[in-house]
């Protein structure tokens, strides 16, 4: 927003405010009349009997006078005032009628529902504390003994209650990112800002872009727990600021990540327009908005192709590379409304650096977005976007290996590339372990046996002390360890196969596999090589040309491969741990000894 400037003229130091809403520039020298004051008294009917304390002193607010000092309220910005008088009350009540005064005046003044009109107090016997809320802005008056206090629900079915304007919430997780400080709940410094009776805002710019988790905490003791879970955001930008709202009367967080419209809506704004963009995931993938030239209903899709760059600026389609065409969908604002713009989803371009030209199709027709960096590629004009190389997220392995125990941000993790991590930790004792993945140092995303995203953990038994690393790939979560993984050097070769044929296992499965493009013909003579040995691949005869995978498990040493066309009845495969005809040794199986494995099939299946 592009406010107008205006000359400000003191006669001495002071304090100067200034505010800018909806594009309008305001100060408190030459505007005054719009909610800019020096001071907000709380004034009233007061007498001896209402004691005021502060600290070891006493003192009594003078009846209605407009500029004691002793009332003045604490102004917490953006025309707020807020105030907690601690006070002794006789033993059979209070009553009295207050407002509050600005300026030490009577010039101008707030009373019941923004008027003039004084607000009845009544404050039973007992009571130690009054609060008072002010909103100048907005012209409002509320306390803690004629509004209601809020009461928070517990996880354990109690509640937990605070009177209204006396009660602190702070902001606590990851998105701290204060390290050990995340989720001290006795930490100052992270504190909401009551902007009325029922919403507490918090904001925070992210100097990076990437995964938080967060919740609250009520007077640095009561957690939030409306929601199970911890609340998350991903940020996709660097330096996006992000606004915290803790709405009290209905219990529930807010961010404007998640719920930018009913941010809005509270706030009394308009959620902010989709704009269209192209970003980097923390993931490495990238995400395409197209908020120009659409309206619902249309057919949307993005083309996109790697390009290099000519010293006089212009642009090359990249030597061999194909254009991509993706479908987007239509986007939706936080109420679930069209929002005016098309998004795809998050894409995987590899982990390398590259460059890539794009354009969209709307209903056929070929669009550049006019908020792209247009270029001329092989005299063409389309965007144009860099993706920087990728390097990993933040992987961290908790659990219980010596060192810090269940701490989701212990123990990162090398990137190898990939997707794949890697840490090892030194001199491990033996013992029987746990431990499972952690992403970006939190609890909100992790991985534990089988690659399960919240899954049970998984378990390590390690015999004698020794150095154990753990591996990591982020496609398919599985973890494996230096003990249960074997990284195996296995080569194909044979009849079509060509030279160098590689069997790999990216996934961490321990099924290492290749695939080979043959033609239809008999094979004879495929054979895998797995550590100088040779494993010799049953004859089998292709009727037509065929993509044939070939997979080897180095710890069982079981090859097989699936150039036959024939399925199996998976109903009729069963096996039964309970049962010894199925599993020789019942029960746990003693390192070191043998146990026979038996699974029933249908008459399908030959040895």
């Amino acid at each position: 927003v592009e406010a107008d400037t205006a000359d400000i003229t003191l006669s001495g130091k002071q304090t100067v405010y200034l505010r800018s809403k909806d594009g309008d520039l305001t100060d408190s020298v030459n505007e005054k009349d719009k909610g800019f004051y020096s001071s907000a008294t709380l004034v009233g009917g007061f007498n001896d009997t209402l004691v005021f304390k502060k600290g070891d002193s006493t003192f009594s607010l003078g009846d209605w006078k407009q500029d004691d000092a002793a009332g003045d309220i604490a102004y917490i910005g953006g025309g707020i005032y807020q105030e907690t008088f601690e006070i002794e009350v006789p033993s059979d009540g209070y009553k009295a009628e207050y407002k509050v005064a600005f300026d030490h005046a009577w010039d101008y003044s707030l009373g019941q529902e923004g008027s003039g009109a004084n607000i009845a107090l009544t404050i039973p016997a007992g009571t130690t504390k009054f609060s008072i809320f002010v909103d100048s802005i907005n012209q409002k008056v509320g306390d803690s003994v004629n509004d209601k206090g809020y009461e928070i629900v517990q996880s354990d079915g109690t509640t937990y209650q605070a009177p209204a304007y006396e009660m602190s919430v702070s902001f606590i997780g990851t998105a701290r990112e204060d390290g050990d400080g995340d989720w001290d709940n006795t930490k100052k410094g992270y504190e909401f800002t009551q902007i009325s009776k029922d919403l507490y805002l918090y904001s925070k710019v992210f100097a990076k872009a990437g995964s938080y988790s967060y919740k609250s905490v009520f007077d640095y003791t009561k957690w939030y727990e409306k929601e199970a879970d911890n609340k998350n955001i991903t940020t996709t930008k660097d330096g996006q600021n992000v606004v915290f709202l803790y709405n009290a009367a209905d219990g529930t967080l807010y961010d404007t990540v998640n719920n930018a419209g009913t941010v809005a809506e509270l706030l009394g704004m308009k959620e902010a327009a989709a704009v269209s963009e192209v970003t980097t995931n923390d993931d490495g993938t990238v995400k395409f908005v197209l908020a120009s030239g659409v309206k619902e209903g249309d057919t949307v899709k993005l083309v996109y192709q790697p390009v290099t760059k000519n010293t006089d600026g212009t642009y090359n389609f990249a030597k061999d590379s194909t254009a991509v065409t993706v479908d987007l969908k239509a986007g939706t604002s936080s109420n679930g409304e069209f929002n005016n713009s098309f998004v795809s989803d998050n894409i995987p371009m590899g982990a390398e650096a590259v460059t890539f030209a794009y354009y969209y199709t709307v209903n056929g027709a070929e669009y550049n977005d006019a908020s792209a960096n247009l270029v001329k590629v092989d005299g063409k004009d389309m965007g144009v976007y860099e993706k920087a190389a990728f390097e990993g997220r933040k992987v961290f392995i908790p659990g219980t290996f010596p060192g810090e125990s269940w701490n989701a941000a212990s123990n990162q993790m090398t990137y190898l590339g990939d997707d794949l991590y890697s840490y090892t930790f030194k001199d491990v004792p033996p013992a029987n372990y746990e431990f499972k993945i952690a992403i970006n140092g939190s609890w909100d995303e992790n991985y534990g046996d089988g690659g399960l995203k919240d899954g049970s953990n998984i378990m390590l038994a390690v015999d004698k002390t020794q150095d154990i690393t753990v591996y990591y790939n982020d496609k398919t979560h599985l973890a494996v360890t230096n003990l249960t993984y074997k990284f195996a050097d296995i080569t194909l070769s044979g009849t079509g196969i060509p030279a160098d044929t590689k069997l790999e296992d990216a996934g961490l499965s321990g099924i290492y596999s290749a695939s080979v493009d043959l033609k239809a013909g008999e094979y004879k003579d495929v054979k895998y090589i797995c550590e100088g040995k040779e494993y010799v691949s049953d004859v089998f005869t292709l009727s037509e040309a065929k993509k044939v995978t070939f997979y080897f498990d180095p710890n069982t040493e079981i090859y097989y491969n699936d150039s036959s066309d024939k399925s199996v009845d998976a109903d009729k495969v069963t096996f039964n741990t309970q049962k010894s005809a199925y599993k020789s040794t019942y029960g746990a199986v003693a390192t070191g000894s043998k146990t026979t494995f038996t699974i029933d099939t249908g008459k399908d299946v030959t040895a």
